[in-house]
């Protein structure tokens, strides 16, 4: 396994799905693999009806947030325990 994205696109009354997981192995780092499977999971969240991607990250994790920004994604909220929501909207299909 070189890397796998983990994310929900089921709630239908917010219709945003929820990135909960993302990761690549260390070798695999730096190759566009993240992105790839970012955008995998955005157009399925597309596909389910869902007008938006979410995520949450640590305020002290600069690489994710930097990597999830050059995504589109923007920050939403900051939570009272160290991190953040980022989310990014979704084109309709």
């Amino acid at each position: 396994i070189c890397g796998f994205v983990v994310f929900y696109a089921n709630d239908l009354a917010t219709a945003t799905a929820f990135v909960t997981l993302l990761a690549c192995s260390p070798e695999r780092q730096g190759q566009g693999l993240g992105r790839l499977l970012m955008e995998h999971a955005c157009s399925q969240a597309v596909a389910a009806g869902m007008r938006a991607v979410r995520l949450e990250v640590d305020l002290d994790n600069s690489h994710a947030i930097g990597f999830y920004s050059a995504l589109g994604f923007v920050q939403v909220r900051e939570k009272m325990s160290g991190s953040m929501y980022l989310e990014k909207k979704l084109p309709e299909e």
